[in-house]
């Protein structure tokens, strides 16, 4: 009778799992169908704002970029007037590092103007410049307030003390950032509607990694973890070898691990679907950019549909982004789309087939803790 009632449990326990996936996978197919048509204009805007940083990171190559000339406020309204734009919700601000950039109150008012559907701005930082990023931050915060529209700053933490200086490619790196922090986080609502942190994983900082998640723990902060890749914007190819964990077997395991450590923590898609990219080389992930959601404007003027493998389709200053993002579609339906499945970049939710794979994970899950 007791092993009756166990099959039972077991059976139930699978099946409520197995149904429970099922509805997310009918929902998830049905957006990804109006994804595919709805998209004439897109509703996010990748905004690098800045080619100008002082760091010098492990993963990244922008210090190569860091002479050329920015667009200024002025030149950034003329190209936010035009119509492709005139949908955006959501706009990413980063660089470089974008509080270098003089006129980026200037700039964040003429976003603001020039969107009228504009709901978020995101800003992330390597937090070095603590009395700029707070001074901008207070007057940013009060022309999103007047607005109706969020603000959020998120900073770059990718280790504890010199693994953050390593990281960065800066002294005192992890000393500036925290005082920028402890500023902010003495009274958060004067400078943003949501304060967190980004750490990016790679050779350098994979073994150290749960230095992070402690600090994370002891002050009670929420980190979002993402993987080192190839990054045409920010000419990154050069340093490929030395920080990707997919080409060093045991860094890579490393990160496998510890991907599906914090799904078995969060139960986030994108933890699950970083575990299976480096399992089995593939991306099992929705990509807002795929379908023409998202838009990529750098500081020259140049329009690309996305940031990590996009060609600049071209100059948004010379021509209409309007024609630009429509006319280039069989370069992104035909040659872009070739790229997307080795890309780590952009991850949040799981793709259909990702939906399947996690199914499976979770109903052998309920079996095993039977």
């Amino acid at each position: 009778m007791q092993r009756i009632k166990q099959k039972l449990r077991d059976w139930f326990g699978k099946e409520i799992v197995y149904v429970r996936i099922t509805i997310r996978i009918l929902k998830r197919i049905i957006k990804e169908y109006l994804k595919k048509n709805n998209y004439k204009y897109p509703h996010i805007l990748q905004l690098p704002i800045t080619y100008k940083c002082n760091f010098d990171c492990v993963m990244c190559g922008m210090k190569k970029q860091k002479e050329l000339k920015d667009f200024s406020a002025d030149e950034l309204g003329i190209i936010l007037e035009n119509p492709l734009f005139s949908k955006i919700e959501s706009v990413g601000l980063n660089g470089g590092e974008p509080f270098l950039k003089k006129d980026l109150i200037e700039c964040v008012d003429v976003i603001i103007k020039s969107c009228p559907r504009l709901q978020q701005i995101d800003i992330i930082s390597n937090g070095y410049c603590t009395d700029i990023i707070i001074e901008k931050m207070i007057a940013i915060k009060k022309m999103c307030v007047q607005n109706h529209i969020r603000v959020g700053i998120s900073f770059s933490l990718d280790g504890i003390d010199d693994m953050q200086d390593l990281m960065r490619g800066k002294t005192e790196a992890y000393e500036h950032l925290m005082e920028t922090y402890r500023r902010i986080r003495e009274n958060t609502e004067l400078y943003c509607d949501r304060l967190g942190f980004v750490c990016t994983i790679t050779t350098y900082n994979i073994s150290r990694i749960g230095e992070v998640e402690l600090w994370a723990r002891k002050n009670n902060e929420s980190v979002s973890y993402n993987l080192a890749t190839i990054h045409k914007r920010i000419t990154n190819e050069d340093k490929y070898n030395d920080f990707s964990v997919l080409i060093h077997p045991g860094k890579k395991m490393l990160a496998q691990e510890f991907f599906y450590k914090k799904f078995l923590e969060t139960r986030e898609e994108k933890y699950f679907a970083l575990f299976l990219y480096l399992k089995e080389g593939k991306r099992y992930a929705c990509c807002d950019f795929e379908h023409g959601k998202g838009v990529t404007l750098t500081p020259n003027g140049g329009i690309g549909y996305c940031a990590t493998f996009s060609k600049e389709i071209g100059n948004a200053s010379f021509e209409s982004a309007e024609k630009l993002f429509v006319n280039n579609r069989k370069y992104r339906e035909k040659e872009l789309l070739k790229s997307c499945s080795g890309c780590s970049h952009y991850i949040y939710g799981l793709s259909i087939k990702g939906l399947f794979k996690l199914r499976k994970e979770l109903v052998n899950e309920t079996i095993r803790k039977r």
